[in-house]
């Protein structure tokens, strides 16, 4: 029975980074040659959504029912990454025209078998597979057999022979510090969840995983130049000056006074259940995932 690991993926981890799926991307951007500190710099902004009370830095931290976004939505932080829609494995043409750019395509696969056949695929040509999971399922996390929660691991061999997976989660700031394996069926329980959720802003929902796994594509010649890496702080001025929109909200330095305002609002509105949620749990995870963006 077939089997294979791929030996020498950076452990990566910086303390400034603000999600688990950058930090697992990033692991992989460094096997194959790149600086992720400037390939995932993003826009320096600020965003607020009055009403709503949402806060971001190129896009709004919410709850959501699904991985998919708009292309627009998926493209609104980063100089140097193309994020195409997602898409089921086999049926996008191409990889993008993005020269200048390092494509990274996420894919989604509803049939078991197939899905794990292109994760064993990517790691027999040596890709490390950027895979999501729900910690509900995950042996190692304080979430497991508690609470679901998307999360992203990188995925670095298997053995058939003896059914597991080597593979590791290297984003301490979310208690996650795994090295080591897993069974085939550990990992298919966590790839293949519903990921039921619940908060006093939606009640109860889910956010299915299905599969997922993210793969970057980097043409012959990519390179940062200076031009590509002068461009981000320039639309970085140009955002928290309040020049430009973002997915149709101003942003920027304006709008840290209206979020003021609207905070010291909704304290006085009195503490229910969804304040209580917005001030212990939203704001205290958005201002952090804020304060960690590169």
């Amino acid at each position: 029975m077939a089997k294979h690991f791929i030996s020498g993926v950076p452990r990566y981890f910086e303390p400034y980074v603000c999600d688990c799926f950058q930090n697992a991307l990033s692991a992989q951007l460094s096997h194959m040659g790149q600086n992720p500190g400037l390939v995932l710099a993003d826009y320096l902004s600020f965003m607020y959504s009055e009403g709503e009370g949402y806060l971001g830095v190129n896009y709004l931290f919410k709850p959501n029912t699904t991985v998919e976004f708009t292309e627009e939505e998926l493209n609104t932080s980063l100089e140097l990454v193309y994020f195409p829609l997602p898409v089921q494995y086999g049926t996008r043409k191409g990889d993008g025209n993005h020269s200048d750019r390092i494509t990274v395509n996420m894919y989604i696969e509803n049939d078991e078998k197939k899905a794990f056949k292109y994760v064993k695929d990517l790691i027999d040509n040596d890709i490390p597979a950027v895979a999501a999971v729900d910690l509900f399922y995950m042996p190692y996390h304080r979430a497991w057999q508690k609470e679901h929660g998307l999360h992203y691991v990188v995925i670095t061999g298997y053995d058939e022979e003896n059914e597991f997976f080597e593979l590791f989660d290297k984003y301490r700031l979310s208690s996650s510090d795994f090295d080591g394996r897993l069974s085939f069926e550990q990992i298919k329980l966590a790839r293949s969840s519903d990921n039921p959720q619940n908060n006093a802003l939606m009640g109860d929902y889910k956010r299915p995983l299905q599969n997922i796994w993210v793969q970057a594509v980097i043409k012959d010649g990519f390179k940062p130049g200076r031009e590509k890496l002068g461009r981000i702080i320039s639309e970085s001025c140009k955002r928290l000056s309040g020049e430009r929109k973002i997915l149709g909200l101003s942003c920027g330095i304006d709008m840290l006074d209206v979020f003021k305002r609207d905070l010291q609002e909704r304290k006085a509105e009195g503490i229910d259940a969804q304040n209580a949620y917005m001030f212990r749990t939203y704001y205290n995870e958005a201002l952090k995932t804020i304060a960690r963006s590169r």
